[in-house]
């Protein structure tokens, strides 16, 4: 949960910032034009996400990569249920992060946090698994955990094998 709390509250303050940066910049430009809206990726934008992702972590080529279309709480409790509901308010829609649409994504293959930050001495995460929650508005990744097990993303959603 701490951590859910941790990134819900990062991505509303970079949501926060990037929207006053282009509030501002939107201000001084000429042509009037509107700031850029958000783009909610396609299935397809999923899967270039997820395999990105897969790649930073290690492995490039990855198999059984199944996708469902969720909330970000269902796919929180999901991936660990001992967590709850992320209570903060996602500022795109004024309700509680935990409805936000997200996407989660699972896959195989062999990962490593390469990028995370450890505590000294402490291991680095790695697993058979790669479980990703995406925001479905933005293609934000939420969060990215290598594991042992590979997330049954149809409990939340129907599950769609891509690639």
């Amino acid at each position: 949960m701490r951590r859910l709390a941790i990134i819900g509250g990062a991505l509303a303050s970079c949501l926060a910032v990037t929207l006053g940066i282009v509030a501002i910049s939107g201000a001084s430009a000429q042509s009037g034009a509107q700031p850029a809206a958000e783009v909610a990726p396609t299935l397809t934008g999923v899967e270039q996400i997820a395999l990105h992702a897969a790649a930073v972590d290690g492995d490039a080529s990855p198999t059984g990569v199944e996708v469902a279309s969720t909330t970000e709480g269902q796919a929180a409790t999901l991936l660990d249920p001992a967590q709850e509901a992320p209570t903060a308010i996602d500022p795109r829609t004024n309700a509680p992060f935990a409805e936000t649409p997200v996407y989660v994504v699972t896959m195989h293959g062999q990962f490593t946090a390469n990028r995370r930050h450890v505590r000294n001495g402490a291991a680095v995460p790695s697993g058979t698994a790669l479980n990703l929650i995406i925001d479905a508005k933005s293609g934000f990744v939420i969060s990215m955990d290598p594991s042992s097990e590979a997330a049954a993303v149809g409990q939340v959603g129907t599950a769609q094998r891509l690639g």
